[in-house]
Formats: structure tokens, C-alpha cells, sequence
């Protein structure tokens, strides 16, 4: 170690104070590269060869984007490949006051505006249609060379042939609308469509759930109650659709019953007719007496519930019995019954009838006055009063709802405090004539609870 550091010193003092003078063309050769070092490093505090380079290239391609047309771009890259088709070449006509202008033939055509009125002359029209091969240059007659020719007609073959796309044709808007004879009514409902739509070409109908109805103006009957939705589809000429819907409401149809009482005598003596009604779902009735040819009889009509009707006292012979009920949206129906003929007077009898309604206000105990007809007590009516008298009623199980032994006590519709089912019972009636004779009765009345009709 200390034998290589004399050797160090002894060079380093020979060395010492001697001047070493680079040769003339050395600092040259440095300093071009230096130069060039510090001009191909990318600083960017510096603006060197690369943003130099950058910015050409990019102002190069900008102008070839503004400067180039796309559609030409395809056409010429196209005729390039495909090559020009016989029928596509047209040559250009030379008119005698403008001998350079030529017809364009190129998209400029199509698009027509400003740019085809520009280009093509007013002495020369360009008609392209459909086929290739039909193409023909006229002249026109006129001489006044200031009017505006129109621009030549291209069909869609044509531009897709010269353009390369396809334009979309625009149709007209679609509206879809009908009117309606009805919007409610009775069942059976039969109701008439109008279709009132605009630019369609066909139409097709849902009647509520039914199945779909085809036609213009269709006319449909409508037999269940409640709210129907009609929906009407137009279909236009591009395809499209639209719809419109409406609700037709059908109200529900009473239904109109009634039963009469053959020949039940009054407290004057006169036979009559008890007209017991068994109608449902309606709110207001009229009774009228037809003749045997069912034409309206005057003299007699009601519109109570249970009316009666004396016999004797209309002129002519009356021979049917009409009810119409009708509900709260005025919806009607009519029933028709055929008036028995009243029996004659063989004796006292008692006659009972086949229905009665009793009062929902609660039990009345069933107490009436002689000769007295209430339709909401079952009682039996007569002209003569019996020694001895028993009335019992029986439900359809054999139970016992009822019983008395005072013929000026009927059944007001009660079993225990509350109301007896709806429906049919059997009654007896036994007892005795002030005369000693004995007489046992028997049939069936119906319970009818006029706030379940």
C-alpha cells in the first residue's frame, strides 16, 4: 500500500505544474456535441424538434379532414374498387349560352336546395329514375332564363347507387279517436263505434275482456252489467300505432214477479184480487189491467207495492194482470200474469194467501181488524166469522213458528223475537161454523222480506 502511494506521488509530482493544452479542433467537437444532446432531449420548458413536429402533423391533418367530403370519400373509394358501371356514365350537356357549365351528377343532385339550382342550367332537367339505364336530358321550350329550374328527381335507388344511405320517408302523424252512440245504458247495451283517426290504415277493437273485433265502424251488444273498456289500435303507415279507449257502462235490468190471490172477498161483500209482488232490484212500480187481447184497460192502475184489485168494477173483461219495475238508473222490466176467474160464493169460507211481506221495523204482534187485508201479516180473510178456530204453522222441518186460536191474530214473520227465514211454510186451520159445521184447511205460504228483494 505505501509502495503504490509513492508511486501516485511521484506521478502526481511530476505531473504537478505542467500545462496540457487540447488540440485546436478538441472544444469543436465537444461543444457540437453538447449541442445536439440539448436539442434531441425533450424538456418541457423548452420548445424543441418534438412539439415542432407535433403541431405539423396535426395542422396536416385537420386541414385533409375539413378539406375532404365523406360521401365522395365513399363514392370515389368505391368506384376505386368496383370501377364505373356502363349505365352510371352520363355525359355532360352543353347548353349553347353556357357552353362550360355541366350537369351535376354527383350527391349535389339529391340534396337538391340552393346547390342544385345553382348547378344545374335553366335550359336542362336531369330525370334518374328507378332503372340505370333509363336516364334522358330534355330541353324545355320556355325562354325566360330568369325562373328557377327545379332540381332533379333521384329515386331511392339512385341515391343509394350515388349517396351510399338511404333516407327514411316521413309519414303523416298518427291519431287515434272514435266516437260512440252510447256511453251507457241498459242491458242488453248495443252500441255503434265511429272511428274518427287520422292516417291509419287499418283498426282493431277489444270490447272489455271479449275477443278483439275488426272494422272500421263495428257495432257491438253489451249483455253483462258494468264497466266496459273499449280500446281502439290504429295502425299506420310506417307500422306505428296508437289507441284510444272508452268506458261503456251497462246497468243491470230488474226483474219484475208478482202473484195474485184468486178471488179473496172484501169487507163490502165484492170479490177482489190480492197482487202480492215478488220483484228484485227495483225501486218504483206501476200495476195496469189489461184486456184478453193484453190491450190497457182504464180505470184502474197503482203503483203501490201490494195493491188490490176489485173485481166487478172495471168496464170490460179484464183477463191480465201487467207490472213494470224499474230500478234508480231507470232500467225496466215488465211481467204479465192472467187474472183467474173469481169463485163463486157457495157458503162461509175463509181464504188465506200463498205470500206476504212483513214489516222490517220489527215484530207487530200480528193483530188486524175485521175484514181488514194487510199483506204484512198472514191472517185469513172472510165474510163469515167461525165458532172455533185454530191456526198453526209449520217450517219446512216441522217446526212450530206459529199458533193462535183468535182469528183477528195472524203471523207477523217473526220466530222468537227475530225474523223467520225467508222462504216457504205450511199452515193448518181447523175449527167450526156457527151452523156446527166442522172445517179443516191446509196449504203453503211463501215469507218474502221486502228489504232482501
Amino acid at each position: 500500500m505505501s509502495e503504490r502511494m509513492n508511486i501516485e506521488q511521484l506521478v502526481r509530482s511530476k505531473l504537478e505544474g505542467q500545462e496540457i493544452t487540447p488540440s485546436p479542433g478538441t472544444w469543436k467537437r465537444i461543444q457540437r456535441r453538447v449541442r445536439w444532446k440539448q436539442f434531441m432531449r425533450f424538456d418541457p420548458g423548452k420548445f424543441n424538434i418534438f412539439y415542432a413536429a407535433g403541431v405539423l402533423v396535426t395542422a396536416a391533418g385537420l386541414i385533409a379532414l375539413f378539406q375532404s367530403d365523406p360521401e365522395t370519400v365513399r363514392t370515389e373509394d368505391r368506384s376505386r374498387r368496383q370501377g364505373p358501371a356502363p349505365s352510371e356514365m352520363i355525359t355532360p350537356v352543353q347548353t349553347d349560352r353556357e357552353a362550360a357549365d355541366k350537369v351535376p351528377l354527383t350527391g349535389e343532385t339529391e340534396r337538391g336546395g340552393d346547390t342544385a339550382r345553382k348547378n344545374v342550367p335553366a335550359k336542362e332537367e336531369v330525370i334518374v329514375t328507378g332503372d340505370e339505364s333509363a336516364r334522358e336530358i330534355r330541353e324545355q321550350s320556355s325562354g325566360n332564363a330568369a325562373t328557377e329550374k327545379p332540381p332533379a328527381e333521384v329515386t331511392r335507388e339512385t341515391a343509394v347507387r350515388e349517396e351510399g344511405t338511404v333516407r327514411e320517408p316521413a309519414y303523416n302523424t298518427l291519431v287515434a279517436y272514435f266516437t260512440s252512440s252510447a256511453t251507457s245504458g241498459c242491458a242488453p247495451l248495443k252500441v255503434r263505434f265511429f272511428n274518427q283517426s287520422a292516417n291509419h290504415l287499418s283498426t282493431t277493437w277489444i270490447m272489455g275482456t271479449s275477443t278483439p273485433v275488426t272494422g272500421e265502424n263495428p257495432a257491438y251488444t253489451f249483455t253483462e252489467p258494468g264497466r266496459h273498456h273499449v280500446t281502439m289500435t290504429a295502425m299506420g303507415e310506417g307500422g306505428q300505432t296508437a289507441s284510444f279507449s272508452q268506458v261503456i257502462e251497462v246497468y243491470p235490468v230488474p226483474v219484475a214477479d208478482f202473484i195474485i190471490e184468486e178471488g179473496l172477498p172484501g169487507s163490502d161483500g165484492p170479490q177482489t184480487y190480492d197482487l202480492i209482488n215478488c220483484s228484485t232490484g227495483a225501486v218504483s212500480y206501476k200495476w195496469q189491467v189489461l184486456g184478453e187481447n193484453k190491450n190497457p184497460l182504464e180505470g184502474w192502475a197503482s203503483d203501490a207495492f201490494h195493491p188490490s184489485l176489485p173485481a166487478g168494477v172495471l168496464p170490460g173483461q179484464p183477463g191480465f194482470i201487467r207490472l213494470v219495475a224499474t230500478n234508480e238508473h231507470g232500467c225496466s222490466q215488465a211481467a204479465v200474469r192472467e187474472l183467474p176467474q173469481p169463485p163463486l160464493p157457495a157458503g162461509p169460507q175463509l181464504r188465506f194467501p200463498t205470500a206476504f211481506s212483513p214489516n222490517t221495523a220489527g215484530p207487530t204482534g200480528g193483530l188486524y181488524s175485521p175484514h181488514e187485508k194487510r199483506n204484512d201479516v198472514f191472517h185469513p180473510v172472510f165474510d163469515t166469522e167461525p165458532l172455533d178456530y185454530r191456526l198453526r204453522i209449520y217450517s219446512r222441518r216441522g217446526v212450530l213458528v206459529f199458533e193462535t186460536q183468535d182469528i183477528y191474530r195472524g203471523w207477523d214473520g217473526y220466530y222468537l223475537q227475530d225474523r223467520a227465514a225467508a222462504g216457504v211454510y205450511v199452515w193448518m186451520a181447523d175449527g167450526k161454523w156457527l151452523n156446527g159445521e166442522e172445517f179443516l184447511l191446509q196449504g203453503d205460504v211463501t215469507l218474502i222480506w221486502s228489504d232482501q228483494r
